[in-house]
């Protein structure tokens, strides 16, 4: 491909990703699901243009792509944390609470429970009790769990062996 399409290619897609951005807020609206797949599709529109700036760059008598191939490896990135911040803001997914049912990850906090300094006082100390506790029932399930597999692994090993 002449550099003169590789540039404009560049730019067209450049301008894809800024369109994208721009419209989501008024996607967001309409549906989140319409929402997610506008950022799946910028997501793959990402590493489609990267793969094509890394094989651009590779070839030694052009033009050097080597600050938009990572500036697009960066904004990849970004697109995909955001994907994760989507998903895990999603209400459906909040009911799936998966294995963490057995902890309190419920802590609603809102400013109309602020009546007084000592009301701020309150909730601080209970956000912080059940951040406390949260940290330390999850630090307990997962050396449980460690526990649990290494004396699995374990009791297998010696019951498995023949001594003669």
């Amino acid at each position: 491909m002449e550099e003169d399409w590789e540039k404009t290619l560049i730019l067209a897609i450049t301008l894809i990703i800024i369109g994208g951005f721009y419209i989501s807020p008024r996607v967001k609206r309409v549906s989140m699901t319409y929402y997610f797949a506008l950022f799946i599709i910028l997501f793959f529109i990402c590493l489609i243009q990267t793969q094509y700036l890394k094989k651009w760059t590779d070839d030694k008598e052009r033009t050097d792509y080597t600050l938009v191939y990572w500036l697009y490896n960066l904004i990849s990135i970004i697109i995909f944390l955001y994907l994760i911040y989507i998903i895990g803001q999603s209400p459906k997914i909040k009911k799936l609470k998966g294995g963490a049912n057995m902890f309190d990850t419920n802590i609603n906090i809102s400013s109309d429970n602020f009546i007084s300094n000592s009301a701020t006082a309150n909730v601080a100390k209970n956000v912080l009790s059940k951040s406390v506790s949260g940290l330390v029932s999850g630090v307990s399930a997962y050396t449980n769990f460690w526990k649990r597999l290494f004396y699995r692994v374990t009791s297998k090993n010696d019951t498995g062996s023949v001594n003669i």
